[in-house]
């Protein structure tokens, strides 16, 4: 997903960096702005998250989750989405610390 950003950047997507003081990269955030299948309205969306683990903690994160409100704020969107797996139970906290609560459920079945 993030090769094919870099190679054919959309004007619907966008990387937010987090750093910290120093310059030191603590994570980003890949924001894009789908269209709800049931809605019809574009939104926000962060449909990548990642932190590094020596930056876990220390609010990167958070800091992240509020960048992608105010991306999806400056164009004109009234909600944000994102994927959590269920067993992720740390980023199920932040999350929900940042205000987000689970909106739908996804059922998964392996296949034999």
């Amino acid at each position: 997903m993030l090769i094919d950003w870099f190679e054919r950047p959309r004007p619907d997507a966008e990387i937010l960096v987090a750093e910290a003081g120093n310059g030191e990269r603590l994570g980003f955030a890949m924001m894009e702005s789908p269209t709800d299948y049931f809605r019809r309205v574009q939104h926000g969306h962060v449909a990548i998250l990642a932190v590094a683990a020596s930056a876990q903690g220390r609010g990167a994160g958070g800091a992240l989750l509020r960048a992608a409100d105010a991306w999806s704020r400056a164009r004109g969107f009234t909600w944000v989405t994102l994927n959590v797996f269920h067993g992720n139970t740390h980023a199920r906290e932040v999350y929900a610390h940042a205000g987000y609560e689970p909106e739908n459920l996804r059922y998964f079945k392996t296949l034999d």
